[in-house]
C-alpha cells in the first residue's frame, strides 16, 4: 500500500475553518509521518473551491497563496497518468457507482494503488466501500 489518497473534501477541510473537523485533521497528521498521492484533477479541485471562495468574499488572495504554499510543502504527489492510463476506467467507475468523473478519478487512483482512501464525501465514501477500497480512518 503506497499511503493514502486523500480527494479535494478533505483538503479543503484544512483550508476552512468551519469544515474542519477530527477526520480532516487526523488526516493532515498523518502526512507528518505518511505520504499521499492525488489524482491530477485535485490541483483544480482546489484552485477551484480557493477561488469561488475568494470571488465571494469568503477568503482574501493572500489566504489562498498561503493555503498553496502549505499544500506543496507536504508530502503529496500529483499522479498525472488520468488521460493515457485510466480515461475509460473513470468513466466507467462514474457510471457503475454514479458518481462524477472527479470523484471517480480519486476513487480510480485510490484502487490503483491499494490505497486507502481520505475522504469526507459521502457519495464517494460509500462508492468506495462498495468496491472495496478501505476509508482512511476506520478499523
Amino acid at each position: 500500500m503506497s499511503g493514502i489518497v486523500i480527494d479535494g473534501s478533505v483538503t479543503m477541510a484544512w483550508c476552512f475553518e468551519d469544515e474542519s473537523d477530527d477526520y480532516s485533521e487526523a488526516t493532515l497528521d498523518y502526512l507528518r509521518s505518511g505520504t499521499a498521492e492525488v489524482p491530477s484533477i485535485w490541483m483544480l479541485d482546489v484552485s477551484n473551491a480557493l477561488s469561488a471562495s475568494e470571488r465571494s468574499g469568503g477568503i482574501a488572495q493572500s489566504t489562498s497563496t498561503r493555503f498553496l504554499e502549505l499544500l506543496r510543502s507536504l508530502p503529496i504527489d500529483v499522479q498525472c497518468d488520468t488521460r493515457d492510463k485510466t480515461w475509460n476506467r473513470v468513466m466507467d467507475l462514474g457510471r457503475q457507482f454514479d458518481l462524477s468523473p472527479y470523484n471517480a478519478c480519486y476513487l480510480e487512483l485510490a484502487m490503483r494503488r491499494g490505497a486507502e482512501l481520505a475522504t469526507r464525501d459521502f457519495r464517494l465514501m460509500r462508492a468506495a466501500e462498495r468496491a472495496g477500497v478501505p476509508i482512511f480512518g476506520r478499523a
